[in-house]
């Protein structure tokens, strides 16, 4: 049932490239179906049903995406460039103009410090980027839902 519901979820990511995490869902979820449900028919509509509903929810949220970017007000068209291009403005400092430029600053002043972004830029840019819910997807399969930090390798 698995391997046969791998290759729908292989089939599903790859054809649309909407999922590698449906693919990953359903392999999350067919072990727990196997074990509550023993006839295979059901088991087989029931993870079809879900193929379905996961498709569902992608083609309705690109159809949202698609209205909102051909609106002729750029409030609405344009939210997602700016919050990229915030982000994106974030990462450059962070990166590139806080080091620089303290670096410089300390020559003269030493102890000083550039004010710092905080770590929720990453979770903005990881949510705009689509990879939140895999985030949470994979604490829930591997941690029993402990997050692990990068900070305390905990």
């Amino acid at each position: 049932m698995v391997a046969a519901l791998g290759a729908i979820g292989a089939l599903i990511g790859g054809a649309s490239g909407m999922a590698p995490v449906v693919g990953k869902l359903i392999e999350a979820v067919a072990p727990v179906v196997d074990r509550l449900i023993p006839d295979p028919d059901k088991k087989q509509r029931l993870m079809i049903e879900l193929v379905d509903t996961l498709s569902r929810f992608d083609v309705a949220q690109l159809d949202v995406n698609r209205t909102e970017a051909q609106h002729s007000s750029v409030f609405v068209a344009g939210w997602r460039p700016f919050i990229g291009w915030v982000l994106g403005v974030g990462i450059g400092y962070s990166f590139l103009v806080a080091p620089l430029l303290g670096g410089l600053v300390g020559l003269w002043r030493p102890g000083f410090a550039m004010p710092v972004v905080d770590d929720h830029l990453w979770e903005l840019i990881f949510a705009m980027l689509g990879m939140g819910a895999l985030r949470s997807f994979d604490k829930l399969r591997d941690g029993g839902g402990k997050a692990t930090s990068a900070k305390n390798g905990r």
